[in-house]
């Protein structure tokens, strides 16, 4: 019925009555912009009307910011799901079920449901999908997307300049300001600067550098107060407690020296985030995702997902209630079986 390649599946989807696009929840710039490409294709290419986005908790701050209010309310965003008849169900950038948030039960539907991810493959999730495009290898869904669609599609004549910029900003974003680029994505991003005349990468770099929210400034400064270091060798490792901005806690920890940093919360969400630095990544291999994440999913239930140097994993609230530090201490027990005993510098 449907080729094995993306541009095919995308062909034979837009035969059937209703598509919904689903975002991960506060997407970041890969979901909503790899969602809103999907959605111009079949909107424009296709012509097909019935094309709806479902972003869970909405679009982040950040996100939000790169969306003007005209572009918005082009764009048929949705919160009932109607997959009756022959409905398809194509969720991008989802790593796991927990950054669904409320639209987990979207899993369940029996319809045609397409995954598009870049994320560190979690087997019990996928085996929830019809079609998979997972390459944990690309930097980005949007790169997934835009080499499968290269070729199929003049991209100049149905995507705009203000396309373009989104789609930069992305890639830009998503391999670390170029940090994690390949070749392949290199060559890409070309693509799309020339179609933009002469615009140089500092132009977005501006852009994207932007002044932490005060909410923010607080999370980053209570997770350096709290902070409780641990050694081994030269290697640092830094467990600390923050309710939110998980990501930019770690973020800059580990440019403050740490090589491993666990951020955990028990308030808002039970949530367990790790970060490795290059440096660990490098010499001991270890994977957030396959050694830990996927490790504390097992041991303690709870969903969760992310890349090689970051994971995340959700549990419920009767795990916070029971103890989870019990959790964390689990983290320090599989580093000490893989031959890093971690010890607390007081």
């Amino acid at each position: 019925m449907i080729n094995h390649n993306l541009w095919d599946t995308l062909k034979y989807i837009s035969s059937l009555e209703r598509i919904y696009i689903v975002m991960h929840r506060k997407a970041d710039l890969d979901s909503a912009v790899s969602g809103y490409i999907l959605y111009k294709i079949f909107t424009r290419f296709f012509r097909f009307s019935n094309c709806f986005l479902i972003a869970p908790d909405g679009l982040s701050e950040d996100t939000a910011s790169f969306f003007s209010k005209g572009l918005m309310k082009k764009l048929k965003f949705v919160e009932d799901v109607d997959c009756s008849g022959k409905c398809a169900l194509i969720f991008v950038d989802v790593g796991g079920e927990e950054t669904l948030s409320g639209y987990r039960g979207l899993l369940d539907f029996n319809n045609m449901k397409m995954l598009i991810d870049h994320h560190v493959p979690i087997e019990k999730f996928h085996k929830k999908f019809n079609i998979l495009f997972a390459d944990p290898t690309s930097s980005s869904s949007l790169e997934i997307i835009l080499r499968e669609i290269y070729g199929y599609i003049d991209l100049e004549k149905f995507f705009s300049k203000r396309d373009f910029r989104l789609m930069i900003y992305t890639l830009i974003v998503e391999t670390r300001f170029l940090h994690l680029s390949n070749w392949k994505t290199l060559e890409l991003l070309s693509f799309l600067m020339k179609r933009l005349g002469d615009a140089r990468l500092g132009d977005y770099y501006r852009r994207l550098f932007r002044t932490p929210s005060l909410s923010e400034k607080l999370a980053i400064l209570k997770g350096f107060q709290r902070l409780r270091i641990f050694r081994y060798n030269d290697l640092l490792m830094g467990i600390t407690n923050v309710s939110a901005f998980q990501n930019s806690v770690s973020s800059k920890l580990v440019s403050g020296g740490l090589d491993i940093v666990i951020v955990y919360s028990a308030k808002k969400e039970c949530k367990v985030h790790i970060r490795l630095s290059d440096k660990v990544r490098k010499r001991t291999k270890l994977n957030a995702v396959k050694d830990i994440i996927k490790v504390l999913g097992n041991e303690f239930g709870g969903s969760g997902g992310g890349h090689a140097q970051l994971g995340n994993i959700v549990f419920s609230h009767r795990k916070c209630r029971l103890d989870i530090m019990s959790v964390v201490s689990e983290i320090i027990n599989i580093l000490e079986k893989k031959g890093y005993s971690f010890n607390e510098i007081t």
